[in-house]
């Protein structure tokens, strides 16, 4: 159900536990990398729940797929997805807005995980 759409706008999704303080501590954290690193692509941060377990950490906003994949090598290489997760594997990618269109009203992790390693992870 997933399509190639590298020239169209992504979104980075960070998947948290829906833990008190942890989201909007995460929220805050992105973005202020976002204005460090980002600060010339007027990102948007937000949360929204994926599940009564969950939020998902939205960044919209990243122009296309090569600097969405240049977002989550920096995000990660600066550690700010981790934070407070206390060594739980972060779960976080990125995903154009059509394909989240799909990924969000499925909740597919395993099928757009697949698609993810596929078409983003070389």
């Amino acid at each position: 159900p997933y399509k190639v759409t590298d020239k169209e706008q992504h979104k980075y999704i960070l998947v948290v536990p829906n833990t008190k303080g942890l989201v909007s501590n995460l929220t805050i954290s992105i973005a202020d990398f976002n204005k460090q690193y980002f600060k010339n692509l007027n990102l948007n941060t937000k949360a929204v729940y994926l599940n009564p377990k969950e939020q998902m950490i939205m960044v919209s906003g990243l122009t296309d797929k090569n600097v969405a994949l240049s977002y989550v090598e920096n995000i990660t290489q600066q550690k700010v997805a981790s934070k407070g997760l206390g060594g739980e594997a972060v779960k976080h990618f990125v995903i154009s807005n059509t394909n989240f269109q799909t990924f969000y009203s499925t909740k597919d992790f395993e099928g757009y995980e697949s698609y993810y390693k596929e078409n983003y992870i070389k």
